[in-house]
């Protein structure tokens, strides 16, 4: 018997990018970069810029924090131990598909033990070598190209990426110059 489910292809080195919308504005946007084991997302506001690097072999990730002429780089442990969990998974079966960058997607809703949740798209088609670039993806079973965190307070700030680039990428992209920065325990 043949599936008609086309199998998910697994993407070593992948670039995407996010705009970031709340309230129909866009408010910055995040850039993803996977190389193997690695992953860089960078995080871009008029406020500030962060970005993440780790490698999900090691116990710590850097963050690196630009805020003006203030830049600040920081170990941490990774994953981050967190106190919010996910407390349930659920595929959306009431809504239409989405397309995104040319892949059909998936639906999720993503309940979180502070009763905030995610609602999320995610292409089957695809998967990265790295899917914990938001660490309640780790469960996805594919890559995620659009989602919306529904905060217990606040506003609802969605996701959508823009762009997905699977060319090969640059060790450089990996590395910080320690130089650049004010190191913070």
């Amino acid at each position: 018997m043949v599936s008609a489910e086309a199998q998910t292809k697994l993407v070593g080195e992948c670039a995407l990018r996010y705009v970031i919308i709340q309230d129909h504005d866009t408010i910055g946007s995040k850039k993803v970069l996977i190389k193997g084991d690695q992953c860089k997302t960078v995080l871009i506001t008029k406020q500030l810029t962060q970005t993440l690097y780790f490698n999900k072999q090691d116990s710590l990730a850097s963050v690196t924090k630009e805020m003006g002429n203030t830049k600040i780089l920081q170990q941490v442990k990774f994953p981050q131990v967190s106190l919010i969990k996910v407390q349930s998974i659920a595929e959306l079966t009431n809504t239409d598909s989405l397309t995104v960058l040319g892949y059909l997607c998936k639906g999720m809703q993503v309940m979180m033990s502070d009763s905030s949740y995610y609602q999320l798209w995610y292409t089957p088609q695809l998967a990265t070598t790295v899917n914990t670039f938001e660490s309640i993806f780790e469960n996805i079973s594919g890559l995620v190209l659009s989602y919306t965190v529904f905060p217990l307070k606040g506003k609802p700030i969605q996701y959508n990426a823009i762009s997905i680039d699977l060319s090969p990428i640059a060790l450089s992209q990996f590395y910080i110059n320690k130089e650049n920065f004010q190191l913070v325990d």
